[in-house]
Formats: structure tokens, sequence, C-alpha cells
């Protein structure tokens, strides 16, 4: 077995090797669920600024209530239009012989790391495009717009065909390890 890479020591299990590293295309990008959220901040916002016109006009200071008013939509608002950008640049993926790695850092959230093994069971599915995606379905997670519950996966990567036969090929072996072949 080869020494695992630095920082990997304590992560990864006896004989797993690791295979693949990389991060979401960092260029601007959103998701639709992003526009809902953007109109509903800032329509928040104008909400409060309409608000605090109207109470600038009664005199006094109650108007300044509506800044925090005005401050959370316009940060909702930003959010749905820059999150899925800012997640991106601070997603990193990994990929070993018997598992995949998503982990993120975020300010005030600090580091988190999902491990998801590559069992026989584990659906994998391609979202082809210019930027495909990999998802990642644990056996008995029903992924429908009613329940809204989203797989894990690997969003926007340049070579996504290629990681997706690298992961299918690693779960393969993981199979048949598991058969003692």
């Amino acid at each position: 077995m080869t020494d695992p890479a630095p920082g990997w020591e304590s992560i990864l299990r006896p004989e797993e090797t690791l295979i693949w590293q990389g991060q979401p295309d960092g260029s601007f990008s959103f998701r639709p669920q992003g526009i809902l959220m953007a109109v509903f901040g800032f329509s928040f916002a104008f909400i409060a600024v309409i608000w605090m016109q109207g109470t600038m006009r009664l005199g006094g200071y109650f108007w300044i209530l509506g800044g925090f008013h005005l401050a959370i939509g316009l940060c909702v608002g930003l959010w749905g239009l820059f999150g899925a950008t800012f997640l991106n640049r601070h997603t990193w993926y990994s990929l070993t012989s018997e598992r995949v790695f998503i982990a993120t850092e975020l300010p005030f959230l600090g580091r988190r790391l999902r491990e998801i093994d590559l069992t026989p069971s584990l659906r994998i599915d391609l979202i082809d495009g210019p930027l495909p995606e990999i998802r990642f379905v644990q056996e008995g997670t029903v992924v429908s717009p009613a329940n809204k519950a989203v797989p894990d996966a690997f969003l926007r990567l340049a070579d996504g065909l290629r990681i997706y036969g690298e992961i299918r090929k690693a779960q393969a072996n993981r199979r048949q390890s598991s058969r003692g072949l």
C-alpha cells in the first residue's frame, strides 16, 4: 500500500487509495430556486424601503427599525443570485477506491466533510450538460419534487464524464471485492 496523501492519513481506511480530487466550476451560476429566493428577498427589501419612507414622514426615529428588514431582504436576494457560486468556490470533491467525499469550508459554519460509501446499492446518476453533475442516491431515498430530498452530488464538473467513469469503476471494483472475487 502506498502512503496516503498528506492530510488524508486519518481519513482513509487501510488499503483505500485516493483516485481523484477536484472542485466544481467556480464561474457564476445559480440554481432555479435562486430566482424565487432573489425575487422574494428583493421584494421584502422594497417593502421595507416603502415602510421606512412612510415612517420617516411621521417624524422620530421609528423608521430605523426598517433597516433590519431591508438588510435581511437584501441578504436573501443577493444569496439567491450569488449563493450557488459562493458554495461552488468553497466546495471540494474527492474520490477514493471505496468512498466519495464532499468537503465544504464556509464562514461562520466552518469545515464539513460528508462521506458516501460506494456500495453496490448506491445509485449514481449522471446529469449531462455543459458542466455535468453526478448524484449519489442512497437506497430507500425518494427524490421527487414533492419531498424535496436533495441527494449529495458532485456539481458543475468540467470533466464530469471521466469522473463518472472513475466512480463506476471504483464501485464495480468494490462490488467484486465484496463477492470475494
